[in-house]
């Protein structure tokens, strides 16, 4: 890295002052609405504290209310039952019960014995009686029931249930009254002074007998289970106030709800019933969230203004330095390229004269930098090439400006090494030429592994001799020399004798370097001009040139027939085959008559070894190839092509 401009360092002073302003600046604007924030919710707990609490203490004292009045109600039964019109009195006491207590639908007293004394509204739970429990249209009724003490004793029970069904007739000794859910909703309708504020009173079972606004909206009873299920556990008070945050799924945002447990005295339950007021708290943010966005405001505007100012003190400094800074990246880039790459790079100026090597090219070149920086090319020049080559590159050079292909280089040891060069003029702005830039790979591996394919193509991976694609290539070759010097050859068609026994016995391994030493001994009895291949397994075909007559190439089969009968050592093992050799000859005037094909040649070369191995193995079957006459074709059609048979 280089180092910044004087007046860029400056620059980041001043820039590093104005982010410290900036931030000071945010906090003084950020801390206070926090502050407001959180002074926002306490003051709404404590309104919703102080609102569940009067709503507690308003539910305990009407159910205070209606406890007394049962009371009442039973010790006046035991003088009434006693007098001959008690249950008159009853009766009448019921209906005046009616006009007294605010949402009483029923009430009936029974006896001991089951029989009722007095009713009030009896028809409701004649229809009670006879609906299904499960029915919904049954009616959602608050159930108190209470038992009856005709000794007038003190009440000791009163028990407060939501029911769908309202409580049997045939009870035994008890006081049933039924109220309706408007019972408790005036003191919580009185209560909600907003229209965000949510209020519930929850049963014994966490039933809702009064959610405000009504169950229509769906609202106050999602807030409900939401307020219920973020509920924090119980404390050990009679009256708690705790407080939770619930996010209904049908009502936006969240909330802050106070739940207040309500233990009625002289009950069965704990926890008999529970109040729950909750506020929105995006409604009561409304006013702050206005302070907020004003205050940001400002706040934005002044950002913007220290960033255009610190923009316009920028504004030339920054020019430049960026065209100074994109100058420097790529030189770093051509330079990190020129330095990292594989390819061997070598520039000259236009006179020729090395100037620039990268790693890659003296790593490839086996020259040391020194040695080539100040020279010419032609110290990589090698003996391969004729002069014109040079002279036709440097005309397409100068002609095209460019050239591209194959080259043989020299390293300081003498090894020659092939390349793929490519090299392009390098002009200034009048077009006149600055340098030249050679880009080469060296080649040698794929070189190497072409002629590999090469040899897999044509060789038998085994034996390394020919295989039966490159025997097929000699042999035409053999004939068209045949044709052209009417020379004879022969074919022999050689099969191991007793080859089987020996995998069997030893082993694949020990087969295969069997048939390695068979294919040595019997490639060292043949001359040059001949030729030994594998066709698989353990067969082999000899192709024989040059000889005079048929005798002479019976005796080169003679001979290897020899070589293959003599034992073999393979790894401390006497091994020991032999050859059947059907051998093929082809004599020179066979060529004049006809073209014979090699397929057919090495069918008839096969067809006499069979001869041999049928004649008792380790022998030779020598056939003569004869060609046929080509019969006479129809004067509407051509000729066939010759064919011949062995005798």
């Amino acid at each position: 890295m280089t180092d910044p401009l004087p007046a860029t360092t400056h620059f980041r002073f001043i820039r590093r002052f104005a982010v410290a302003f900036l931030v000071i600046l945010a906090l003084f604007v950020a801390l206070p609405l926090w502050a407001e924030h959180r002074a926002i919710e306490q003051l709404e707990r404590q309104r919703l504290h102080s609102l569940t609490a009067t709503l507690v203490e308003g539910v305990v004292q009407q159910l205070a209310t209606i406890r007394n009045t049962v009371e009442r109600l039973q010790t006046d039964l035991s003088n009434w039952l006693q007098q001959a019109d008690g249950g008159a009195l009853a009766e009448r006491r019921l209906d005046t019960l009616a006009e007294a207590m605010p949402g009483l639908l029923a009430a009936r007293i029974t006896d001991a014995s089951g029989q009722p004394l007095a009713h009030y509204q009896p028809e409701m739970f004649a229809s009670s009686e006879a609906s299904d429990p499960g029915s919904p249209t049954a009616p959602t009724v608050l159930w108190l029931r209470t038992a009856l003490q005709p000794d007038g004793e003190a009440t000791t029970e009163l028990r407060i249930t939501l029911s769908n069904q309202l409580p049997p007739a045939h009870t035994q000794g008890s006081i049933d009254l039924v109220l309706s859910r408007s019972a408790f909703a005036l003191p919580l309708r009185a209560s909600r002074h907003d229209d965000d504020l949510h209020l519930a009173l929850l049963s014994v079972d966490g039933n809702a007998l009064v959610t405000l606004p009504d169950d229509g909206t769906g609202g106050a009873v999602d807030v409900l289970r939401s307020v219920l299920a973020a509920l924090p556990s119980a404390g050990d008070d009679d009256v708690t106030v705790r407080f939770a945050r619930a996010d209904a799924p049908d009502v936006p945002g969240t909330r802050l709800a106070a739940v207040g447990d309500i233990d009625v005295p002289q009950t069965d339950s704990a926890r008999d019933l529970r109040i729950v007021a909750s506020r929105s708290l995006s409604a009561l943010y409304d006013r702050w969230w206005l302070a907020v966005q004003m205050r940001t405001a400002l706040f934005a505007l002044t950002v913007l203004a220290v960033l255009i100012a610190l923009l316009l003190l920028r504004s030339n400094l920054r020019n430049q330095e960026s065209l100074r800074r994109q100058a420097l990246q790529r030189d770093r880039l051509f330079a990190s390229i020129f330095a990292g790459t594989q390819e061997g790079i070598l520039v000259t100026d236009s006179a020729g004269i090395i100037i620039e090597v990268n790693a890659a090219m003296l790593r490839m070149s086996g020259y040391a930098r020194e040695a080539l920086l100040g020279s010419t090319p032609r110290r990589l020049k090698s003996d391969r090439h004729e002069s014109g080559t040079y002279a036709a590159l440097w005309q397409a050079l100068t002609r095209d400006g460019h050239w591209e292909g194959e080259l043989w280089n020299r390293r300081p040891d003498g090894s020659d090494y092939p390349v793929l060069l490519t090299i392009t003029a390098v002009r200034d702005a009048t077009g006149a030429v600055q340098y030249y830039a050679g880009i080469m790979n060296d080649i040698s591996a794929l070189k190497e592994h072409q002629a590999a394919l090469e040899r897999f193509a044509h060789q038998d991976t085994l034996t390394g001799l020919p295989n039966r694609r490159r025997l097929d290539q000699r042999l035409q070759q053999a004939l068209r020399r045949q044709r052209h010097d009417h020379e004879p050859l022969a074919l022999l068609f050689i099969d191991l004798d007793g080859f089987k026994q020996v995998n069997d016995a030893h082993g694949h391994e020990i087969g295969d370097r069997l048939l390695q030493a068979v294919a040595q001994r019997m490639a060292n009895e043949l001359r040059r001009e001949d030729t030994l291949a594998r066709l698989g397994g353990d067969e082999f075909i000899a192709l024989l040139m040059g000889a005079s007559d048929e005798h002479e190439f019976r005796l080169g089969a003679e001979r290897l027939l020899t070589a293959v009968a003599s034992p073999f050592m393979v790894d401390g093992i006497s091994l020991q085959v032999s050859a059947s050799i059907g051998a093929l000859y082809v004599p020179a005037e066979a060529a004049r008559r006809s073209a014979p094909s090699s397929a057919h040649l090495l069918r008839l070369a096969d067809q006499a070894m069979y001869r041999a191995k049928a004649s008792g193995k380790n022998r030779i079957a020598v056939a003569t190839y004869v060609p046929e006459p080509a019969p006479t074709p129809p004067a509407s059609e051509s000729g066939t092509a010759p064919s011949g048979t062995a005798r």
